[in-house]
């Protein structure tokens, strides 16, 4: 179930491309995920036994207008509550 989720605000580039994968977005090169990653207001990483299976990242102008984007739960996690 989800009794092991935690939740940390990092994650590696490698992880990153691989949750992406996981719901058939694209892969992005590493500098292009170093910056997104880097550059984001707000990261929320779901982990279950420090493994990545869902997140979501904040964007935005830093004033005015913010996005919520790469919103990704691994399908096997679908369907369970984690995305709420």
């Amino acid at each position: 179930m989800l009794d092991n989720i935690t939740f940390t605000d990092t994650i590696t580039i490698e992880d990153y491309n691989d949750l992406r994968a996981s719901v058939d977005f694209i892969t992005i090169r590493p500098d292009q995920a170093e910056t997104a990653l880097k550059n984001s207001l707000y990261l929320l990483v779901a982990r279950d036994n420090d493994r990545p299976v869902g997140m979501a990242r904040v964007v935005g102008d830093g004033g005015y207008v913010y996005f919520i984007c790469d919103v990704i739960v691994r399908p096997d996690y679908q369907s369970r509550g984690l995305g709420r």
